[in-house]
């Protein structure tokens, strides 16, 4: 792909597929989370390829996905690439222990939605309710006193940490662990965010090893003989 842009700099090439880098468009009127190319650099690893890109200040760019033919691919990659897609092997045990839970997730945004649905689906059949706004979520949890929620941090109508904060000071909602998942990958928004005492905060592309391991340790301390 080409294009006739401002062109990069050595510099800018350097640091072009880093999460939430903009470069100089940070600056402009263009629109964006800077995770495009992030993102699209991790699909080509995942499928065995890669992205390259030449440039000139002032010429514009050239971007170059390189991909192995199929007969060119091992079994182990052929594996590999199927882990991904499909999501890790969830171990049996944990699948029962998530299979009873009540989960709330708070977001907006349906691709969220539908992924994480999709991560309950294949994984632990466990039962999951969609808010798409904070005030929404907020009668949902204390209607359903899940056993646990996920919140996203930009809501259309309050921010997650407003909704954190609501659902700390409501009796019925006060001790119900709320993990984080937002796109915002900065260390002040997580160390925010753990401060005001969520109990974990995921960034997004959400890491489905990582919540699998936060759902068990939640689902196992909240089993009846958990105290024994």
């Amino acid at each position: 792909m080409n294009d006739t842009g401002l062109g990069l700099t050595a510099e800018d090439l350097q640091r072009i597929f880093l999460p939430f880098e903009r470069l100089r468009s940070a600056q402009s009127d263009i629109e964006g989370a800077g995770i495009g190319l992030t993102v699209s650099a991790g699909l080509a690893k995942a499928m065995s390829g890669e992205i390259t890109v030449e440039s000139e200040p002032g010429l514009g760019s050239t971007f170059t996905l390189c991909l192995p033919r199929a007969a060119d691919l091992t079994a182990e990659t052929v594996a590999a690439q199927s882990a991904i897609t499909t999501g890790p092997p969830v171990a049996e045990k944990m699948s029962d222990e998530l299979s009873s839970l009540r989960v709330l997730y708070i977001e907006d945004n349906s691709t969220n939605v539908h992924l994480i649905q999709n991560f309950f689906d294949r994984r632990s059949g466990a039962k999951m309710f969609v808010a798409q706004s904070g005030l929404v979520g907020l009668r949902l949890a204390q209607g359903l006193h899940p056993h646990v929620i996920l919140l996203d941090r930009h809501l259309p109508d309050l921010m997650g940490e407003e909704v954190f904060e609501r659902l700390r000071a409501n009796p019925e909602t006060a001790t119900i662990p709320v993990i984080v998942i937002s796109a915002d990958a900065s260390p002040d928004a997580v160390k925010h965010f753990l401060v005001l005492g969520v109990r974990a905060y995921l960034t997004k592309p959400v890491s489905f090893v990582e919540l699998d391991e936060l759902l068990g340790e939640i689902a196992t301390a909240q089993a009846p003989d958990a105290g024994r």
